[in-house]
């Protein structure tokens, strides 16, 4: 995993007190033992967890997001705010914010229903390490739904509360 700027931070000081070699051992070391925390980037706002990445990279899902990515783009070239004729600038912002949250939520319900498939999966196999793995994505899919719908809530308040009654 890539690391963030207090990783990278940590790492430069290991490398200069270890060495390169062994200063990548202690470090890695550390952070599964659980001594250093948030040191890594997270990739789709946290959702790339353990076994995300292969579902993540699988054929099916990469048709599944090409699909949904054109799906919702039709829909908002059809929003009143999209039209070329209207001049404000901020409404066509809050409609490319917006249709970016409800692309995100959509891929977050296809990886949920693929991760359910798999812990379905690997039950009726007997394999409880999968079973274990699958149970992680679908929390991790789960959250990351669960953040997707409150930015959109959030958006839209503040776009409703922006507005003046006379």
């Amino acid at each position: 995993m890539p690391l963030n700027k207090k990783g990278k931070k940590i790492m430069k000081a290991m490398k200069e007190q270890y060495g390169a070699k062994k200063a990548r051992n202690v470090f890695y070391a550390s952070k599964n033992k659980g001594k250093i925390e948030g040191v890594e980037k997270k990739l789709l706002g946290g959702l790339l967890v353990k076994g995300m990445r292969q579902l993540v990279k699988s054929k099916p899902y990469q048709k599944i997001r090409k699909d949904i990515q054109q799906k919702t783009a039709e829909a908002y070239k059809k929003a009143p705010q999209n039209d070329p004729t209207r001049k404000s600038y901020k409404d066509k912002k809050f409609m490319s914010g917006l249709q970016k949250l409800d692309t995100q939520r959509q891929k977050g319900e296809k990886l949920l229903d693929m991760s359910q498939f798999l812990v379905k999966e690997a039950r009726s196999a007997g394999r409880k390490d999968m079973t274990r793995v699958g149970r992680g994505l679908r929390r991790a899919s789960v959250l990351f739904l669960k953040n997707q719908n409150e930015k959109a809530k959030a958006m839209m308040l503040k776009k409703l509360q922006k507005k003046k009654v006379n």
